[in-house]
């Protein structure tokens, strides 16, 4: 009597599909230990490109928030400032239906470049004590935050179109005076400082 098992027969797609499966798990494998871990840090030039690129996004904003303001978008009798950074390329009509206007790009939405971009909801009284929420008939500001482990440059920008920089700065509401607040005023890139190693 033959055994079953000796009497197996194998078809092509059987072993095509074995072949198949294997290598997935192989190719897998192989990419599971060959990822780029969180712990991996940029090197300084990386982060000096992150930073740059970061003082442009924050300049776009500025632009975006200008353009934003000089239609009633939702027909309410008020032109404000977007409140959240998503309303510069979707906002919401008087029936809060959305409305692409691309403004700026969706992806500033997203860590981008090493970079992620906040809205910030209040600004710090004069006795730096207390916040206000932000009118958005008058005033907005947004941080750019950098997903750097370590030292980095955080930005800070208000309605009134000023970039501040800081040595791992951050912040829930926007300093009543930044420059008072240890914050550097900067212009241009040449006055963007670099994140100390």
């Amino acid at each position: 009597m033959k055994d079953k098992q000796s009497e197996r027969k194998y078809t092509f797609s059987g072993i095509i599909l074995t072949c198949l499966v294997s290598a997935g798990i192989v190719f897998g494998i192989f990419h599971i230990f060959n990822r780029k871990s969180a712990n991996d840090t940029p090197s300084s030039s990386e982060i000096r490109a992150n930073e740059i690129k970061a003082f442009h996004n924050i300049k776009l904003i500025v632009d975006a928030q200008n353009k934003y303001i000089e239609t009633d978008w939702d027909e309410d009798g008020k032109k404000t400032f977007a409140a959240f950074i998503i309303h510069l390329w979707t906002t919401l009509d008087k029936d809060k239906n959305p409305v692409n206007i691309n403004l700026i790009p969706k992806k500033l939405g997203s860590v981008l470049d090493g970079y992620k971009y906040v809205s910030l909801l209040a600004g710090k009284s004069e006795d730096h004590q207390s916040c206000n929420a932000f009118d958005y008939e008058k005033e907005w500001a947004v941080m750019a935050i950098s997903e750097t482990i370590g030292n980095k440059i955080t930005l800070i920008v208000n309605q009134s179109g000023s970039i501040y920089a800081k040595q791992n700065g951050f912040i829930e509401d926007f300093p009543y005076d930044p420059e008072e607040a240890g914050w550097l005023k900067i212009e241009n890139l040449q006055q963007l400082p670099h994140a100390e190693q």
